[in-house]
């Protein structure tokens, strides 16, 4: 029982750690000057600040681009579909001759030597 308390708090804290702010990691030799810990803080701080805001213009630009246009023109959807399912299945074939073909020069080298 006491390690299904663990793994609950393991992935509570896994969850938000895309927003949590990593520790800064002082050297011995700086951990007595304030002002390097300062700067290296201040540092630190504009980082995230940096790394929070970005990631809100990336998701506020992905929610501008979803694609609502389903259901518009259902007849010329499914022909696309058609068609890039016909692609996929002469490109899965091609490959599937190039890999006979390999094996099939392979076999014949052996034989011929």
């Amino acid at each position: 029982m006491h390690s299904g308390s663990e793994s609950s708090g393991s992935t509570s804290s896994s969850e938000g750690s895309s927003m949590v702010a990593r520790p800064v990691y002082v050297k011995r030799s700086h951990a007595g000057k304030p002002e390097t810990f300062g700067s290296r803080l201040q540092q630190a701080k504009s980082q995230v600040l940096k790394k929070a805001e970005f990631q809100q213009k990336i998701t506020r630009e992905q929610v501008v681009q979803v694609d609502d246009t389903d259901d518009i023109d259902p007849e010329k959807e499914y022909i696309e579909w058609q068609l890039r399912e016909r692609r996929r299945l002469e490109r899965d074939r091609a490959a599937m001759d190039e890999i006979e073909n390999a094996k099939n020069d392979a076999v014949r080298s052996k034989l011929a030597s």
